[in-house]
């Protein structure tokens, strides 16, 4: 077996787990599973860049304009997630029980604990997705057909914790981080991004 195929099947199980420890969501303590994982995950995959042949240092290659798009970015989903979240409910009112049942799943005893978990997954989700996986995918598709792909299994990978309203919000997001990683060369953008993000949204001030 090649070293490349070796890293692309190794990949593929690093998805495959992903989705498959997402299952405990609404179970026990998520961040407890996922967030040792995504540590293993941050420190398996630049070994899987090298198998592969791409240059993962370019992943964190970091220019001023990175950080004020991400951080821009980042900002601009954050405040637009709750007038969306309004008008989308009002549109179809079920839809809110079913979010505050998604944060009744992901609440946690310590916010600490909480935020210092998120912060190595959202990590491991960039070097992942934006970076491990779309570079592989590079090597094989033509440029469009390797985001779209890495989008939809960046949102199936979230599939696994049951909820539809995740998958779809693994998608949004998901596209709009990967066209970052596009526009500027490496994961700082969308990593700043997600990290303004998701720890607001999920933890910090919830849109119910």
């Amino acid at each position: 077996m090649t070293p490349r195929l070796t890293a692309l099947l190794a990949t593929a199980v690093l998805i495959g787990a992903w989705a498959a420890l997402m299952s405990r969501f609404g179970g026990a303590n998520v961040y407890a599973v996922m967030g040792p994982y995504a540590a293993c995950v941050i420190a398996v995959c630049p070994v899987l860049a090298r198998l592969q042949g791409t240059a993962q240092r370019s992943w964190l290659a970091t220019k001023p304009r990175d950080l004020a798009l991400g951080a821009a970015l980042g900002v601009a989903m954050t405040l637009a997630t709750y007038p969306v979240f309004r008008l989308v409910t009002a549109l179809i009112p079920s839809l809110e029980p079913s979010v505050e049942s998604l944060y009744a799943d992901a609440s946690t005893h310590s916010l600490v604990t909480a935020l210092a978990w998120t912060t190595l997954i959202i990590i491991a989700e960039e070097v992942l997705w934006r970076g491990l996986v779309l570079d592989e995918l590079d090597e094989r598709l033509p440029r469009h057909a390797s985001s779209a792909l890495s989008v939809v299994t960046y949102a199936l990978a979230q599939l696994g914790s049951g909820s539809f309203i995740v998958l779809m919000l693994a998608l949004v997001c998901g596209a709009v981080w990967t066209w970052q990683r596009r526009a500027t060369g490496s994961i700082t953008a969308p990593l700043v991004a997600h990290l303004i993000w998701s720890p607001t949204v999920i933890l910090l001030w919830p849109v119910t």
